[in-house]
């Protein structure tokens, strides 16, 4: 086998694991009716049998997880039927005396439950922040009869969008800023942007925290560009020709619950077997896309959707928990990350929380970069 062909086999692997799947899907379609050999003789005929049953199953999940990543985008995030928008109206939240009782089994909900309820004193409501309703837009679906209720959250963000899958990436450091959260790991790093996480979230009396464990895949949408296939150690001329579907870029973030036969690397943490868990259902996830810089500015934005179906494993869940995650929590945490994204407590100096996580990682964040445009800067 020749270097050329030995680099032919190997690019679309090199696209996929960076999450171009469409184009990897392309480049080994290609690749086949281009007829690179995998080389001569019976053992190399053998070999090239099992390489092939590899590269099916390969290949067969690239395009699972491709067509997910577009029936996300087209069903889940664009459809606007079966949700039903929250209005501003904000019912007042349940005394402190009983939020500070939450507890997850193990102690550490206590120092969260009263971290939560200090936020919440002095978080603005809808009413105190008339603007919120704009940046911020949440849906609510469920089906009657179920166990399933369903969350939209749509907001703009005035940061580039490498920040904001920053914030999503390193997911082991959502307990420093997310006052809710008692427990965030990574489990395992199954690729460049594939994870395997723990979450555990406080949630008020008299209901314990939940958990919940999930593999995480993002898939790039649209055209890439020359920059981002380069990036991925692949020649520019192995995409020539490449036309994507998709007309507008985007990353699509894949969620689904931890199942049985998953790896699941370091294993769960301490304390995780004495929590109820939650499990995430149907097709969730997120999507961010950039827009263009607001009129007089040169920064690039973003525009984050999620959407989450959870199964919460009990029979009945109470109206006002609905409404807390609702017209609280969800509204609290996009303040937070809105903040976050603009200071440099958070990004750009050498010293804060992101910062560095994106420096000693340029695989990912080089890949975002080129994707999506500059980083830009702090205000």
């Amino acid at each position: 086998m020749t270097q050329k062909e030995d680099d032919a086999r190997e690019d679309d692997v090199r696209l996929a694991r960076v999450g171009e799947l469409e184009c990897a899907i392309w480049v080994a379609r290609m690749r086949r009716e281009r007829g690179v050999s995998d080389g001569d003789g019976a053992s190399a005929r053998a070999t090239s049998a099992a390489e092939g049953d590899t590269r099916a199953r390969e290949e067969d999940e690239w395009e699972k997880a491709f067509e997910r990543a577009r029936a996300f985008e087209n069903e889940e995030i664009d459809r606007v039927s079966d949700w039903e928008r929250v209005d501003r109206s904000r019912a007042r939240a349940r005394g402190a005396s009983e939020r500070e009782k939450g507890d997850d089994g193990d102690g550490r909900g206590e120092d969260v439950a009263s971290s939560a309820t200090a936020a919440l004193r002095d978080a603005p409501s809808f009413e105190d922040d008339p603007d919120l309703d704009e940046r911020l837009v949440v849906h609510y679906g469920r089906h009657k009869g179920g166990t399933v209720h369903s969350f939209k959250l749509s907001a703009t963000f005035d940061a580039p969008p490498l920040r904001l899958i920053a914030v999503a990436r390193e997911w082991d450091l959502l307990t420093k800023w997310n006052v809710f959260s008692i427990d965030a790991t990574i489990m395992l790093v199954r690729g460049l942007t594939h994870l395997v996480t723990y979450t555990a979230l406080w949630l008020p009396w008299p209901l314990s925290c939940r958990d919940s464990a999930l593999v995480v895949r993002a898939v790039f949408l649209g055209q890439p560009p020359l920059a981002s296939v380069t990036n991925a150690r692949v020649h520019p001329d192995t995409c020539d020709g490449f036309q994507s579907c998709v007309p507008q870029s985007s990353a699509i973030v894949l969620a689904r619950a931890v199942d049985p036969e998953d790896d699941v690397g370091i294993g769960f943490p301490k304390g995780a077997e004495k929590r109820k868990r939650v499990r995430l259902v149907g097709n969730s996830g997120a999507r961010i896309r950039t827009l263009p810089p607001a009129p007089g500015t040169s920064r690039l934005r973003t525009r984050g959707d999620m959407v989450l179906h959870i199964d919460a494993q009990m029979p009945f869940v109470p109206g006002w928990l609905i409404q807390f995650i609702l017209k609280t929590m969800a509204p609290w945490v996009h303040r937070m990350i809105d903040s976050m994204l603009k200071s440099t407590k958070y990004f750009e100096r050498s010293d804060s929380m992101f910062q560095p996580r994106i420096d000693a990682n340029p695989d990912l964040y080089d890949l975002v970069r080129f994707r999506f445009g500059h980083e830009g800067v702090v205000e």
